[in-house]
């Protein structure tokens, strides 16, 4: 998936696209 190919690239990259997910699926 492009979330493996991003996480062995850069894992950081992986946890500001996972935040990002969370942050639009979860309302404040």
């Amino acid at each position: 998936m492009f979330l493996d190919e991003v996480g062995e690239l850069a894992p950081s990259t992986q946890a500001k696209l996972l935040r990002r997910a969370s942050s639009m699926t979860l309302p404040r």
